[in-house]
């Protein structure tokens, strides 16, 4: 079987592929797959585009996560505060008695 996996290069000594899957070409570095923009020529790739590709990817990647982390304790900041409102409310209401008589038969 032919590997179909073309070796690039190689950034801080990893080796980088060029590969093609089925959603397109991809570029591999270190188990981790990066695609390829169709618009941009896939056999016009050298290493130094590969470079500023993936150190884009993984730039936006990071920024993705902190976003999604700032997003995550917000949301469970409003849900404390939620909870905390709902509590003092159920505190100022008066507790409920009941008063039994009785009846005749």
């Amino acid at each position: 079987m032919e590997n179909k996996n073309l070796i690039l290069g190689k950034i801080d000594k990893k080796v980088v592929y060029i590969n093609n899957g089925q959603y397109g070409y991809y570029l591999t570095l270190n188990k981790t797959n990066y695609k390829i923009p169709d618009w941009m020529p896939h056999d016009k790739m050298d290493i130094e585009i590969a470079e500023r590709l993936i150190e884009y990817k993984q730039k936006m990647s990071q920024q993705y996560l902190v976003t999604k982390e700032k997003l995550e304790k917000t949301e469970a900041e409003e849900l404390e505060k939620k909870k905390k409102e709902e509590e003092d409310e159920s505190d100022d209401e008066e507790p409920k008695t009941m008063i039994l008589t009785k009846t005749k038969k």
